[in-house]
């Protein structure tokens, strides 16, 4: 790792004039590793050897290096350049990951989104904290890697990780640099980019312990597949955890709904797409979806794809009602999975003491007996990009 810079002020009695730049002192420190690092190697018998890349940064007492030179990339080893300072030293792998560095604490975050690459984990998630006092330091994992061997025959575009509401799979941490402690936490993560089947995915997650965790799997072509793992265990950091066999990708075409936006006469709904496909959107009033209350038909390749994740504002619906969301995949001939959701109550608006006059700009809390249609989708439907 690298050095962190001293500035000295002297007082002047006169102004002076600078042509160059004045560059900070810099130190170098070396840096070994465990069984970690930012790129996995190829597996050794039971083990996977990690190895320093050309360009990775640390941080060293708040401060990032200078990029890792091309010499010790695929080594377990390295000397990085940084800002000169005094010990202890405390050090975080990736710089980007730090924040809010403060005299031996600071934040550490491990990101919601992984990018999938072959064969490794996203060095971006892989943190690893130290500190000490001698110029060469062993960085120590923070993050355990969860390996989903996933086969068959498609091209998956993410997965994602899910635990218990309580779980912190990702997000913000604060560390003393020998451990992390929750601050601002998701209970997910999703490692996202196009990935050929058969694939290893090599997630980041927090060491700790889990009961479960929930798999999502979702193809490129809009289908999904969704997988419960049971953990019931402490996952220690450096170490990865995954099956003894590889999980079987069998795709679902059943649209996954979420509802949001409720108010007491609309509600938006949004889920994974197949672009070529033709939808049929519909809000029933029976769990059933027997009795319809609205049906819209999205046309195949219609415009509203242009944006990847749109949402569908369906409106006229009664307040303080509960309705039941299904979105059927009708190219396929595949119902989707019922999503429940009840309106808002309609809020009255208290009258003034005093009458309107001509000019005065009438205000009203909901508008439930309007139906509208941005961009007309089989007769009442508007289409909202997200």
């Amino acid at each position: 790792f690298a050095a962190m810079a001293a500035i000295f002020c002297a007082s002047c009695s006169q102004e002076i004039s600078i042509d160059e730049p004045i560059v900070a002192k810099k130190m170098e420190i070396g840096i070994g590793l465990p069984s970690c690092k930012t790129a996995l190697g190829e597996k050794d018998e039971d083990a996977y050897p990690n190895l320093w890349q050309t360009g990775d940064k640390i941080s060293v007492n708040g401060k990032a290096s200078d990029g890792l030179d091309a010499q010790y990339n695929g080594k377990a080893s390295a000397v990085f350049t940084v800002e000169e300072s005094s010990a202890p030293y405390y050090i975080a792998f990736p710089s980007s990951a730090l924040s809010d560095y403060d005299n031996g604490t600071a934040c550490i975050t491990i990101p919601e989104s992984q990018k999938y690459i072959e064969g490794t984990y996203d060095p971006k998630a892989f943190v690893m904290i130290s500190k000490g006092g001698a110029s060469m330091q062993q960085l120590n994992p923070a993050v355990s890697i969860f390996h989903l061997n996933l086969a068959g025959d498609a091209t998956i575009s993410s997965v994602t990780l899910k635990g218990e509401d309580t779980d912190a799979l990702s997000g913000k941490f604060t560390t003393d640099f020998e451990t992390l402690t929750a601050s601002e936490v998701k209970n997910s993560v999703t490692m996202s980019g196009d990935a050929k089947l058969p694939a290893d995915f090599f997630v980041c997650i927090p060491a700790g312990e889990y009961t479960s965790i929930s798999i999502t799997v979702v193809g490129k072509d809009g289908a999904h597949m969704t997988k419960k793992a049971g953990i019931n265990a402490e996952l220690a950091a450096g170490k990865m955890y995954g099956t003894d066999t590889p999980l079987t990708y069998v795709p679902n075409y059943a649209p996954v709904l979420t509802i949001s936006d409720i108010t007491s006469s609309t509600a938006s709904i949004a889920w994974g797409t197949t672009y070529t496909d033709q939808y049929k959107i519909g809000v029933y009033s029976d769990n059933a979806c027997e009795t319809p209350v609205r049906s819209y038909t999205v046309p195949a390749s219609d415009a509203c794809w242009s944006s990847k994740t749109p949402k569908f504002c369906v409106s006229g619906l009664n307040p303080g009602t509960t309705y039941y969301a299904r979105v059927d995949n009708l190219t396929k001939e595949v119902n989707g999975e019922v999503a429940e959701f009840t309106t808002a109550e309609f809020t009255n608006v208290a009258p003034g003491a005093n009458a309107a006059a001509i000019g005065d700009i009438l205000l009203a809390e909901d508008f439930g007996e309007l139906e509208w249609d941005r961009d007309v989708i089989g007769g009442g439907a508007g289409w909202i990009p997200n």
